[in-house]
C-alpha cells in the first residue's frame, strides 16, 4: 500500500507519460522507452493461462486471468535537461474470460491450428496498474532520431533509467539500460536496431501472489522506418497516415520469469512480437509466446493505442 501511495502520489505531481502498463513488459509487449513527447491512450488485452493445450497446469496461480486494461501514459523531457525524460502510466481495467479467450483460442489456434487451451478458475475483477520511470539519454534523442532529421546520417543513443509500477497484478522496481541505432538504407528510409536489458525485482499482488524475486528481461528490435514524405492532397495524407507508410518493428524477448514452479525456480519464456506505428500517431502491437515453442501462460497480447496530440493535431 505503501508503494502505491508513492506512486499515485508522483502520478499527481507529473503528468502521465508514455509507459506501457503491467503486465505487458512480461507478457512480450515492447519495453522500449518513448524518445519523442507524447500523450497516448491504450487499451491492451492479455492473457495468462493457467494450462498448456497439454492441459499441464503452468505454475502454482490456479486462475486463468483475460486482463483488459485501459490507460493514459503521457512522455516528456525535464525543460533544463533535454536528455532526462521522464514517463509515468495509469490505468484502470477488467479481468473477464472473453474477449481474449475467442482471441486464444477460435482466432489464433484456429489460424495455426493447434489444441485449444483449456480453463478452470477464472479470475473476475477490477484492475488499476500504474507506473513511473525516468531515463537518461546519454545522447539527446531530440535531435538524432526524429522523423524530419534522422535519414541524413547515422545516430546512435543510449540510455539508462529505472522505474517502478504497482497495482492489484503485482508490485515491482526495475532498472534497465539500453541503445538504439539508426541508419539510411536509401532515400529517406530508414533500419532502426535496438536493444535492452530490464532488471526486475517483483512482488506479490492480488492477482498474481506467486512471483520471482527477481526477473530480467532481455529485448532485441529491428524497425522499417519509411520516408515521411507524402503528396499533399488530403485523400493521399488520410491513405498514408491511417493504411500505408506505417513504421514496423519486430521484436524478440526473452523474460527470465516473472513466474515460479512448484519449486520456486523462475520460468523462462520468450515471445515474438510486431509493432506497426502510423504518423498520426496510431499505434497497433501483438506480442505471442508461441515463439519460444511453447503457448501457455503468459500466452498473449494485444494493444491499440493513440498519440492523442499528434492524432488530433494532423487534422487540423
Amino acid at each position: 500500500m505503501r508503494l502505491c501511495a508513492c506512486i499515485t502520489a508522483a502520478l499527481v505531481a507529473f503528468p502521465a507519460r508514455g509507459q506501457i502498463p503491467a503486465p505487458d513488459p512480461h507478457f512480450g509487449a515492447n519495453a522500449f522507452p518513448a524518445f519523442a513527447p507524447e500523450l497516448r491512450f491504450t487499451v491492451s488485452l492479455n492473457r495468462f493461462t493457467e494450462f498448456d493445450g497439454e492441459g499441464k497446469r503452468f505454475n502454482e496461480v490456479e486462475e486463468t486471468s483475460g486482463f483488459n486494461v485501459a490507460s493514459l501514459s503521457y512522455t516528456d523531457s525535464i525543460p533544463d535537461f533535454p536528455a532526462l525524460t521522464y514517463t509515468a502510466v495509469f490505468g484502470v481495467g477488467l479481468t473477464r474470460d472473453q474477449p481474449t479467450e475467442t482471441l486464444q483460442n477460435d482466432f489464433i489456434h484456429g489460424i495455426l491450428d493447434l489444441a485449444e487451451v483449456g480453463t478452470d478458475g477464472k479470475r473476475n475483477s477490477t484492475e488499476l496498474v500504474t507506473g513511473l520511470s525516468v531515463n537518461w539519454w546519454l545522447k539527446s534523442p531530440w535531435a538524432s532520431l526524429r522523423r524530419e532529421t534522422a535519414a541524413s546520417k547515422f545516430s546512435l543513443d543510449p540510455f539508462v533509467g529505472a522505474g517502478a509500477s504497482a497495482g492489484t497484478l503485482y508490485q515491482e522496481f526495475y532498472a534497465q539500460a539500453g541503445v538504439r541505432f539508426a541508419h539510411p538504407i536509401g532515400g529517406d528510409n530508414q533500419l532502426r536496431w535496438s536493444g535492452m536489458e530490464r532488471w526486475c525485482w517483483p512482488t506479490r499482488g492480488d492477482a498474481f501472489d506467486d512471483v520471482a524475486t527477481y526477473s530480467r528481461i532481455d529485448q532485441l528490435s529491428l524497425a522499417f522506418v519509411p520516408s515521411s514524405a507524402r503528396e499533399d492532397s488530403t485523400w493521399c495524407r488520410i491513405y498514408y497516415d491511417f493504411l500505408g507508410n506505417p513504421e514496423v518493428e519486430v521484436t524478440l524477448t526473452r523474460d527470465s520469469g516473472l513466474f515460479v514452479d512448484s519449486g520456486d525456480d523462475p520460468i523462462r519464456v520468450y515471445f515474438g512480437g510486431l509493432r506497426v506505428k502510423w504518423p498520426t500517431g496510431l499505434l497497433f502491437e501483438t506480442w505471442n509466446d508461441i515463439v519460444g515453442g511453447t503457448d501457455f501462460g503468459p500466452t498473449f497480447g494485444v494493444l491499440l493505442g493513440f498519440d492523442l496530440r499528434t492524432f488530433f493535431g494532423s487534422w487540423r
